[in-house]
C-alpha cells in the first residue's frame, strides 16, 4: 500500500482549462495525471511548464482511466516531440 496523494496538479495547464502532471514518459509515449479526459484519438493540447520556459504541446490520446473522482490518467503519444521537449517531459515525471 502506497501513501501517495493522487492530486493533477502540475506544471501542465489544458488549452480548455485543467491541469496535469506528467505520471511517465519514455520518448514521445507519455501518462498524465490530469483533471479532465479526453476521447481516445482526440487531440490534447497543452503547455509544460519548466522553471521560466513554457512548452507547448499537443498529445494524441489513446486512453483515459478514471483514478477518483476528478482525476484521470490520459495515456498517449507526443505529436511532433522535438528531442528538447521529450527531455522536458521526462525531468518532468512524478518520482514515485
Amino acid at each position: 500500500m502506497t501513501d501517495e496523494i493522487v492530486t493533477a496538479e502540475g506544471p501542465i495547464v489544458w488549452e480548455g482549462g485543467g491541469t496535469a502532471q506528467v505520471r511517465d514518459a519514455k520518448d514521445v509515449d507519455v501518462v498524465l495525471r490530469s483533471s479532465v479526459p479526453y476521447p481516445p484519438g482526440k487531440p490534447a493540447k497543452g503547455s509544460l511548464r519548466v522553471g521560466e520556459t513554457e512548452s507547448p504541446f499537443i498529445v494524441k490520446v489513446s486512453r483515459s482511466q478514471r483514478v477518483i473522482e476528478g482525476v484521470w490518467d490520459v495515456r498517449g503519444r507526443l505529436i511532433s516531440a522535438t528531442s528538447a521537449l521529450r527531455e522536458a517531459f521526462a525531468t518532468s515525471a512524478v518520482k514515485r
